[in-house]
């Protein structure tokens, strides 16, 4: 049984893209997240437009994290 019934995905920020990569969307993880990486996976199963991995950039970001709103 997947852990995730529901969840919400806060999108940060959106790129420029190319129409090669239009339809396509790649969720990154934070690290201290990495545990759902599995559980996104199989809801995503089959679906060759989505990618999903952890931030491999993550010690390298700033440390103070920025004030957000809902």
């Amino acid at each position: 049984m997947s852990i995730l019934k529901g969840f919400l995905l806060r999108i940060l920020k959106s790129a420029s893209i190319s129409k090669e990569e239009a339809g396509q969307m790649s969720i990154i993880v934070l690290r201290p997240y990495d545990y759902l990486v599995t559980e996104l996976l199989k809801v995503f199963k089959g679906q060759k437009d989505v990618k999903v991995k952890v931030d491999s950039r993550y010690g390298q970001r700033r440390t103070q994290k920025e004030p957000f709103s809902y």
